[in-house]
């Protein structure tokens, strides 16, 4: 969180200090040349230090995170240290346009990679590669050929030759033999010797981490349960990975938040909650009644645009009142803007269908409690939504809806993998247990009763909407509960799942706020593989 000049004057600060710290002393001692060229290298990076440095504060530049680190890792990249050697004697390090007219016994070729030999830049210019060939102007293919010929003249009085290059490539940057090798491969019929060189890798070994629970963690809980609530998010934290619960909600370690052009999946769900629930607001607000009707989707429809426009500005540009007639947007925000009013349109269809229904609540929070070791413990969240509808039968039926923005879908659970890690699938389903917490969070909670004070009987049904994947055909909000005979049920009245899923959590509380065992990381490392403390524990 250094502020640029900060660290730029650190990195001179280290400089110096290596400097002045003769730490070659030994080596130097035995061949005078490292010594002189440690030297040059630590006066040509203090001087583009200095540099930067004058050049930051008469500019008043303030560059953060990976824009200050390339732009500082730029300027050193381009330090070219020069090497001097005697003519007669030892060694002569030079480039390859420096031995047009030397001839040497034997050659040692640095880097021979295809990037580096040819060594040819680009040049930038405003006349088209076809114009530059028909006027006999210079082109990048006569620049290799001239280097084609000092390469090759330089090799006509040698007795040995050693090319060195690397073979290791990267995602972005391949890594080859340079092309005038291949060719003497295979022009000449001279007997070539290969040798690799690695470095012999040893895997670290697996960090065993774990934490003792001590009652100042223990007391960290009870105190967000008194201020706030526990919610479904911490639950999971903690069921998913109890090292992680530690970091995240006992240390309370967070990862810096940079804006970011391309936007990130929670942000993106954020906006899209949003605009949901102003969406249905706004006809609330205007037909003064909490009944949604196929007529008022579709009169409001048009507002869908207006309706993203606003939210984007406030979400995601942080703009509450806009000051200028308009915001100019690049192309990757454009597309996330288009992206948000598809997926709003998809889901205000898929309600057409399921119309008439009455919201209850939109983004409302609740809260109850449960009795841990005789501590009143306090659970809560706040719920995508909450509607009502009367089947054909004239039951009510209240649908607990959660929004999911991702690629993510899926449908089915098993019962006993919402609290546990599955022994074959690896993996406990978040998801699930956010829709069903929030199911037992409205059940027999009197706030909730109070928004539906006329109706005393009615049904709780936990739904999780994929907006990504969902159509008006095929809607996939249904959630359904996998059976040992590999059969499935839809789970259509929450009632059948509550008591197992109080006693479970009621179990999982406990054991949070236990001392009796210490608590570990995740074994399964498919779980840990975009954890945002990752690096910690592998």
């Amino acid at each position: 969180k250094s502020k640029p000049l900060e660290l730029i004057i650190a990195l001179k600060d280290i400089v110096k200090i290596v400097a002045d710290k003769n730490i070659n002393e030994e080596i130097a001692s035995s061949h005078q040349a490292v010594e002189e060229v440690l030297a040059e290298s630590l006066y040509r990076f203090s001087n583009v230090l200095n540099n930067l440095e004058d050049l930051f504060k008469e500019e008043k530049i303030d560059l953060k995170g990976s824009l200050l680190y390339n732009t500082i890792r730029s300027a050193l990249n381009s330090i070219i240290v020069p090497f001097e050697g005697d003519p007669i004697n030892g060694i002569q390090i030079m480039g390859l346009l420096e031995s047009r007219s030397l001839d040497f016994k034997h050659i040692l070729f640095l880097s021979a990679n295809d990037d580096s030999l040819p060594n040819i830049s680009i040049d930038s210019s405003f006349i088209p590669f076809t114009i530059r060939k028909a006027y006999n102007l210079t082109t990048i293919e006569r620049k290799i050929a001239v280097f084609a010929y000092y390469f090759y003249r330089l090799l006509q009085h040698s007795e040995s030759i050693h090319f060195l290059y690397n073979a290791t490539s990267s995602d972005t940057k391949p890594k080859e033999m340079s092309r005038f090798i291949q060719q003497l491969r295979i022009e000449t019929n001279k007997e070539f010797k290969y040798n690799s060189i690695s470095c012999g890798i040893n895997s670290p070994k697996e960090k065993v981490l774990s934490f003792n629970r001590e009652q100042q963690h223990i007391d960290k809980i009870l105190k967000k349960s008194e201020t706030k609530f526990l919610s479904p998010t911490y639950i999971n934290d903690y069921l998913n990975c109890q090292l992680k619960f530690f970091f995240k909600q006992i240390i309370g370690l967070t990862l810096s938040q940079e804006f970011d052009e391309e936007m990130q999946d929670n942000v993106f769900g954020t906006i899209f909650h949003d605009c949901a629930k102003q969406f249905y607001n706004e006809i609330i607000e205007k037909t003064n009644t909490r009944e949604i009707t196929k007529k008022d989707i579709e009169l409001h429809s048009k507002n869908i645009k207006r309706i993203v426009d606003e939210n984007f500005e406030i979400e995601y540009l942080k703009i509450k009142q806009r000051k200028t007639p308009k915001i100019e947007y690049n192309q990757i925000q454009n597309i996330k803007k288009e992206i948000l009013i598809k997926y709003l349109r998809k889901l205000i269809e898929i309600d057409k269908n399921y119309a008439p229904f009455n919201i209850i609540a939109m983004e409302e929070g609740f809260d109850k409690t449960l009795e841990i070791e005789g501590k009143e413990i306090k659970l809560g969240g706040y719920i995508d939504r909450i509607d009502l509808k009367f089947n054909a039968d004239g039951d009510a039926i209240v649908r607990v809806l959660d929004y999911k923005t991702n690629n993510y879908e899926k449908k089915e659970v098993r019962l006993d993998q919402i609290f546990f890690n599955d022994d074959i699938l690896k993996k406990r389903n978040d998801y699930f247990f956010q829709a069903f917490f929030y199911s037992w969070l409205i059940k027999n909670n009197p706030k909730f009763q109070a928004l539906i004070p006329q109706i005393n009987y009615f049904t709780i049904k936990p739904e999780i909407l994929y907006i990504k994947t969902s159509t008006i055909e095929n809607q996939t909000s249904d959630i359904y509960l996998l059976n040992d005979d590999k059969g499935r049920r839809l789970i259509d009245d929450f009632d059948e799942i509550y008591q197992y899923f109080e006693e479970n959590l009621t179990s999982c509380l406990k054991d949070i706020l236990s001392l009796d065992n210490n608590s570990t990381y995740n074994q399964n490392k498919n779980d840990c593989e975009y954890c945002d403390f990752h690096s910690v524990c592998y």
